[in-house]
């Protein structure tokens, strides 16, 4: 197998498991809770994002990788991790924004990880050496794929708008 199909194969694998926890354990768990307080665990993982700079940093990754990948990949995670704590206080402050910042790290943070795969395979990022890097998406970023997923179902089947609790789409 090539290193990209390693990395293909592991991560698909990861989110799998991962959406098994979410649909057997963490969904049922989190049926009572209310809409603010499922969103704000959902949350939570994202605003540990700020652990993608380890993209950038060489003594992890190959000091060849190209910046043009790795860059983009460490501040994007920067990025959402800052708009997730923000988001997570406006859950819990109950702020009339709070839904809307949902929505905004949702589609930042997503259009992130499509960004940073794209660009992954334009770059041939897979035949560096990534180090330690290399478990942040295949074990990591699975989690944030599956919480992204569950929270776009959430908000795209209404509950925000009836104020009613979403039931788990994982």
């Amino acid at each position: 197998m090539t290193n990209q199909q390693v990395f293909v194969l592991q991560m698909a694998l990861t989110i799998l498991v991962y959406a098994l926890i979410a649909r057997w354990y963490l969904a049922p768990a989190m049926s009572r809770f209310s809409f603010h307080q499922k969103f704000g665990y959902l949350m939570l993982p994202h605003a540990l994002r700020h652990i993608g700079l380890t993209a950038i940093v060489q003594v992890v990754v190959d000091p060849k990788v190209p910046k043009e990948w790795s860059q983009p990949v460490g501040y994007g995670d920067l990025i959402t991790a800052g708009l997730a704590i923000v988001t997570l206080l406006a859950l819990r402050g109950r702020w009339p924004i709070a839904i809307g910042l949902v929505w905004l790290t949702n589609i930042v943070g997503f259009a992130d990880f499509a960004n940073a795969g794209i660009q992954a395979t334009r770059y041939e990022a897979f035949n560096y050496q990534l180090g330690g890097f290399w478990f942040l998406p295949t074990f990591f970023v699975p989690s944030l794929v599956v919480t992204h997923v569950w929270m776009f179902a959430i908000l795209i089947r209404g509950g925000a708008a009836s104020g009613k609790t979403a039931g788990a789409a994982a």
